[in-house]
């Protein structure tokens, strides 16, 4: 059995705040298990005044949608179950050193981006058609992507 595990990781981006993280992952001949949350890894790179989740959602987008920029009264944690988005970022805090800056993620399975309080994001949704068999009978679908917002109120 081929075993590959992939260890948390976590890089600053353009903007203050703003965190872009690799979570764990284990992979096998069987698949893949990604820690979407671990209090003592994520607590490391996120900011202490987080204390809880408060809301977790789950937003089933179709190829090509666009979600426009949006900004809300919450920080929050975002990643996709599947497919892939383009995921864009702009800090419009006023006090902010970093005010007007601007940060563009590929977000793929096992990439998180944690979004500060007053960081507006917005994403294009990019997966590909795929194919897939169920019960020995072909299924031909679009593959959605499956984005989790992880909120801080």
């Amino acid at each position: 059995m081929t075993l590959q595990i992939y260890p948390f990781s976590a890089s600053e981006s353009k903007i203050d705040g703003l965190r872009i993280i690799n979570v764990k992952m284990v992979t096998d001949d069987r698949g893949t298990v990604r820690e979407l949350y671990r209090e003592s890894s994520h607590s490391e790179v996120l900011p202490e005044t987080l204390s809880s989740w408060k809301q977790i959602n789950l937003t089933r987008t179709k190829r090509g949608a666009v979600r426009g920029l949006h900004g809300e009264a919450m920080a929050k944690l975002v990643t996709v179950a599947t497919g892939s988005v383009f995921g864009v970022y702009v800090d419009t805090r006023p006090d902010s050193k970093t005010f007007g800056a601007v940060e563009t993620v590929h977000i793929t399975p096992g990439i998180q981006v944690f979004v500060p309080q007053g960081v507006c994001n917005g994403c294009v949704h990019r997966a590909s058609p795929s194919f897939r068999k169920i019960r020995g009978h072909q299924i031909i679908g679009k593959s959605h992507p499956a984005f989790y917002s992880i909120v801080q109120m």
